[in-house]
C-alpha cells in the first residue's frame, strides 16, 4: 500500500492507493509547511488521524509532495515525523510544485504556478523543474495568494482605507480587534493560515469593484514577479493549482491575457492527476 499527500500551509490532502492501484479511501490532515511547523506539530496532527493511523503500518512507501520542501534540512522535519510511525517506510518527498507539474502539463513544457494559501512557481521544459525556490513566503512575498490577500483586507480594514459598505459588512462578520489580530499574527502559530482565513469573505463580496481590484492587482503583482521572470512566459501555457487560483479563476485569466500569456489548466488541486502520475511512472 501507499500514500501520497499534497500538502500545503493550511492542509494535507492524502490518498491511500492499494496494491492493485484502487483508491479506498482519502482524508485530510492539518499542512505541514516545513518552514513554519516543527515535527512535533506534525506528530501531533498525525496522532489526531485515525485514518493516517490505521493505514500507516501497511503503507510501504510515502509520496509527500509538501509546500516549503526545498531543501534537505526542511525535509527532514517531515521526514522524522513519519519515523516516529513507521521507522522502516520508504519517503519520497518534494516540493509541491513537483505535483502541480505532474497534475496540469504531462509532458508539454510549462510555466507552472501554485496559489493557495501561499503562491509560487516554476519552468517544466518538458522533462525537468527549474526555478522552483522563488517564493518569500508569507511575510516577504506570497503574493497573488490567500495569507497576501488577507493581509491587504486587515490593512485596509484598521486604517480605515476600507469602503464604508465593505466594512460594515467585515466588522458584522468577524468583530476584530486591532490587538487580538495583532497577537494572533506575531505571536501565534500560522499566522499565514490565519491571513488566508479571510478570503471567504473576498470571494462573498467579489462583485464589490474593491474587492475585485484587490485580487487583480494581487494577481498582477504575482504574474509580474513569479512569471514575467522567465524569458519564455509568452510562449508556454500557464497552468495553476491551488483554492485561490481557482475560486478566482477568470480574474486570473484576465490577468493573464492582460500581460499577453495563455492561460492553461486552473485546478483546485492536483491530486487526481498526482494519482494519475504515481500510479503510472513510480509504482508500476
Amino acid at each position: 500500500m501507499y500514500l501520497i499527500a499534497d500538502s500545503g500551509s493550511t492542509k494535507t490532502d492524502w490518498v491511500v492507493l492499494d496494491a492493485q492501484g484502487e483508491v479506498p479511501e482519502t482524508f485530510f490532515t492539518k499542512g505541514f509547511n516545513p518552514t513554519i511547523v516543527s515535527t512535533l506539530f506534525i506528530i501531533d496532527a498525525l496522532k489526531q488521524s485515525a485514518q493516517f493511523l490505521k493505514a500507516i503500518p501497511a503503507t510501504k512507501k510515502i509520496f509527500f509532495y509538501g509546500s516549503g520542501c526545498s531543501t534537505p534540512e526542511l525535509n527532514n522535519v517531515i521526514i522524522e515525523a513519519f519515523r516516529l510511525f513507521s521507522p522502516a517506510v520508504e519517503i519520497e518527498i518534494k516540493n509541491d510544485l513537483y505535483a502541480s507539474v505532474h497534475a496540469t502539463t504531462g509532458n508539454d513544457p510549462a510555466i507552472v504556478c501554485i496559489i493557495g494559501t501561499g503562491s509560487n512557481a516554476c519552468s517544466f521544459d518538458g522533462n525537468q523543474v527549474t526555478d522552483d525556490d522563488f517564493s518569500l513566503g508569507y511575510i516577504l512575498g506570497d503574493e497573488g495568494s490567500g495569507s497576501y490577500l488577507g493581509k491587504q483586507l486587515l490593512k485596509d480594514f484598521f486604517y480605515d482605507t476600507m469602503p464604508a459598505a465593505v466594512s460594515k459588512a467585515f466588522n458584522d462578520r468577524y468583530h476584530l480587534k486591532r490587538n487580538e489580530v495583532i497577537e494572533r499574527i506575531y505571536r501565534r502559530e500560522r499566522p499565514n493560515e490565519f491571513l488566508a482565513s479571510f478570503v471567504p469573505f473576498i470571494r462573498d463580496h467579489i462583485q464589490n469593484e474593491y474587492c475585485r481590484q484587490m485580487v487583480e492587482d494581487s494577481f498582477d503583482s504575482f504574474i509580474q514577479y513569479f512569471i514575467l521572470r522567465f524569458a519564455h512566459a509568452g510562449d508556454v501555457s500557464i497552468h495553476c493549482t491551488g483554492s485561490v487560483g481557482y475560486y478566482f479563476k477568470d480574474i486570473f485569466e484576465i490577468c493573464l491575457h492582460k500581460h499577453t500569456l495563455k492561460p492553461g489548466k486552473i485546478l483546485v488541486s492536483p491530486m487526481d492527476g498526482l494519482v494519475r502520475y504515481v500510479k503510472k511512472y513510480l509504482i508500476s
